[in-house]
């Protein structure tokens, strides 16, 4: 006998009212908010690797609420985002363009990142969870809904049994990539090659058949298929209304940082097992480790205002009918050792919203949002003194974030004190041609080593996916041997370097790297 039917209500909280409408489970809501919520039940080895996406809030992502054991069935519940799906939407218009498609798999991407770096895999990534027109906010909104059929969306080494993973994600939305490209659903197996995808664009063709592969070992990762993507993307997103085959074009999302929830409709989450996570993710998790200080500066040049931040509201949990397993963070995919270049952009939204290359790029250094608008940047190949350079890239980062605006980005070049000249080498030498004037510096104090060098070998160091601890505590002794010979005036500091500077820089360098 089923523990879910109209009238129930899970963990004195979550009241399921009549079954839910195009998917399995209940529709319902959530006595403490208000909120429309789906529950439906899953097998137990389920939860353990979706548990820890429990309260992971994203623009693009339906907020998982908890996850609820009534005599031994585990049930999801989630958020439930009212609107058009995909499924319906491919079902009209056969498919979409080109841009239309990359784009919404971008997007979907970015919130399959955001559970990834929470430890959580989303398992439910196909048409029908897709909500491309939700209702009062920007799409598409990647939900949660039970697929009848697994094939096409798991890996084939997999078949279609088996908790989630991170590689059923990424696989997921390269064939949801595939299937708004073309119509139909990718073979099972995948593509043996480009040419068997059938795309017309070699370059979107390979990047399908790359997180296709029936490889495991020449398959994408998520942080490769958003490159490639990314990289495509920056290249056609002039041709949005260029449509083909008479497809009707959609207007763009908004921006994550300006997709949001309606007043009103935050919904706090439920773990059985585990404390709540925190009602608002941060969108560059790495960045806030050491970064959540009271007050921080955030003006133009030198004059940065101060900004008071509040506390994250706390969750409150509730008990369920039985207890569930302790959760345990599956291990999160390794970071590409790749280099970071203007033809190689990692995707972040700024891609879209700034519109030109070096402002894509340099927001593909920066924490997640960093630009909602393009700062101007076309002095940066030009500017080859790392001083004069970060205190522009600085005034960049708050023209780029818009009025009224405090980002990650700002929050951490707040916090970076001497090593604001090694984030402008780095970003300097990830986004400017190689045939770039290099940096320049004034010569050593007498006793201390060159500072232009180790910048120099820090950027390789961090561009090229090395390990970057030799030359930061190389640049480190440089600081500390200037500032000890009293020409911190000359480098524009006050005094010598302190302990949080290097920390803001490696978290700045972990942020990158994660992309």
């Amino acid at each position: 006998m089923s523990v879910m039917g109209p009238g129930v209500v899970l963990a004195d909280r979550f009241r399921l009212d009549a079954p839910a409408s195009g998917s399995v489970g209940f529709a319902g809501v959530d006595l403490e908010s208000g909120a429309a919520i789906h529950a439906f039940e899953v097998p137990r080895t389920w939860v353990k690797p979706v548990r820890p996406g429990v309260g992971v809030t994203y623009g693009y992502l339906a907020t998982l609420l908890g996850d609820v054991v009534v005599e031994h069935t585990h049930i999801l519940v989630t958020e439930h985002v009212p609107g058009v799906t995909l499924q319906q939407e491919l079902g009209a218009r056969h498919r979409w363009t080109h841009v239309e498609s990359v784009k919404c798999a971008l997007r979907l991407a970015e919130a399959v990142e955001t559970l990834h770096d929470a430890g959580a895999a989303h398992g439910f990534v196909h048409p029908a969870s897709v909500i491309i027109e939700p209702e009062k906010r920007s799409g598409p909104v990647l939900g949660w809904a039970l697929e009848a059929s697994a094939s096409g969306h798991r890996c084939p080494e997999r078949g279609t049994e088996g908790p989630p993973t991170f590689e059923d994600d990424c696989w997921a939305i390269a064939s949801v990539l595939y299937e708004m490209l073309t119509g139909e659903r990718p073979p099972d197996a995948g593509f043996a090659s480009a040419e068997a995808v059938g795309v017309e664009d070699p370059e979107l063709a390979g990047t399908v058949a790359h997180g296709l592969a029936p490889d495991p070992a020449a398959r994408a990762s998520l942080h490769e298929l958003k490159r490639e993507l990314a990289r495509w993307f920056v290249n056609h997103a002039g041709e949005q209304h260029e449509d083909h085959e008479g497809t009707p074009s959609i207007p763009p999302p908004l921006p994550p940082g300006m997709s949001s929830h309606p007043p009103g409709a935050g919904v706090p989450a439920v773990s059985s097992s585990m404390p709540a996570a925190p009602a608002e993710k941060p969108r560059s998790k790495a960045l806030v480790v050491g970064l959540a200080f009271g007050a921080i500066v955030v003006g133009l040049g030198a004059a940065w205002g101060v900004s008071a931040w509040m506390s994250k509201p706390e969750v409150k949990i509730v008990e369920h009918t039985a207890s569930a397993t302790p959760a345990e963070k599956p291990a999160a995919p390794p970071a590409s050792a790749k280099a970071v270049s203007l033809s190689e952009v990692p995707v972040t939204a700024e891609s879209e919203v700034t519109g030109d290359k070096m402002a894509s790029c340099v927001a593909a250094h920066l924490p997640k949002g960093a630009f909602k608008k393009a700062p101007d940047l076309a002095w940066m190949c030009e500017e080859t003194d790392p001083r004069e350079g970060s205190s522009k890239l600085r005034v960049a980062v708050v023209e780029g974030a818009g009025t009224g605006n405090v980002t990650d980005a700002m929050r951490v070049f707040s916090k970076l004190g001497w090593y604001e000249m090694a984030a402008y080498a780095v970003v300097r030498s990830g986004c400017c041609p190689p045939d770039a004037k290099p940096i320049e510096l004034p010569e050593p104090a007498d006793g201390c080593d060159a500072m232009t060098p180790a910048l120099q070998d820090l950027s390789k160091a961090v561009t090229s996916g090395q390990n970057v601890d030799p030359a930061l505590e190389h640049a480190e002794k440089v600081f500390e041997c200037e500032a000890g010979k009293n020409r911190a005036s000359l480098f524009r500091r006050t005094s010598g370097p302190k302990p949080h500077e290097q920390t803001a820089f490696r978290e700045l360098v972990t942020d990158l790297a994660s992309q």
